[in-house]
């Protein structure tokens, strides 16, 4: 999967580069984590230590050095990408069969007892978080209330996100900006400690770079502000990637 394909993928590229977060996972994050096996798909135990994840706007820690997004939960009232069942499989609302949806399940069930499962389809992803999971069936088709938003944009787009990832009726991609993925570039290079100059040589004409290149010149502008741009991204703005 590239990073180009996967919104939830990206965010986490920032993220887990924000010195902050590395620092965080070693004090609080590192420890073993507990799989439970009553479910038909991955689901892991939320602990103690999780709950300060959440500053972070996830919902269990996740080491920095995994680029894979399994088992990475997020803030879903945060994101604005979470649907709750209230009622498990007997919920009064518009039903969906889980059984029938193409894209990756993986759960984490929650200190306060209830159960969110990720549904990933490769480029995005809804959260549901099902209140009663003792009376939740796989099998079975699953009740979700879309929330009332004063918002109306927002409650519009929760539901075309359900269709998408739940039902598959994406009739095209949703159309996801390739400058996230520049200034991840950027951020990369600048952790590995090159310089501005270095950097513009990544991403421009050499020849044009040592030309143009004074202290004020419109090339190292650009660098400056790519690179103040993706540190914005990892420090805190990593969730505009993925917030409906």
């Amino acid at each position: 999967m590239s990073l180009a394909e996967s919104k939830a993928t990206t965010a986490w590229e920032f993220l887990r580069r924000n010195e902050g977060y590395q620092k965080d996972w070693e004090d609080n994050g590192c420890a073993k984590r507990s799989i439970v096996s009553e479910f038909p798909f991955p689901v892991i135990q939320q602990t103690e230590e999780d709950l300060k994840a959440e500053q972070w706007g996830i919902l269990a820690y996740k080491d920095p050095a995994d680029t894979c997004v399994d088992h990475l939960f997020w803030d879903g009232e945060r994101s604005g990408r979470c649907l709750h069942s209230y009622e498990g499989n007997s919920a009064d609302n518009c039903e969906f069969d889980l059984t029938k949806v193409d894209g990756k399940i993986s759960g984490i069930l929650l200190i306060n007892g209830k159960l969110c499962i990720n549904i990933d389809n490769g480029f995005e992803f809804v959260q549901l978080l099902i209140h009663r999971p003792q009376s939740f069936d796989i099998q079975k088709p699953i009740g979700l209330s879309f929330p009332m938003s004063a918002n109306a944009t927002k409650s519009i787009s929760l539901v075309n996100l359900a269709n998408r990832v739940l039902l598959g009726k994406s009739t095209a991609r949703s159309t996801y900006s390739s400058k996230y993925i520049e200034y991840l570039n950027y951020l990369k290079l600048y952790q590995e400690g090159k310089s501005h100059r270095e950097i513009a040589h990544a991403f421009y004409d050499r020849e044009q770079v040592d030309y143009e290149w004074t202290p004020d010149s419109r090339l190292r502008a650009k660098v400056r502000y790519c690179i103040s741009k993706a540190k914005r991204l990892s420090n805190k703005n990593y969730h505009s990637i993925i917030n409906l």
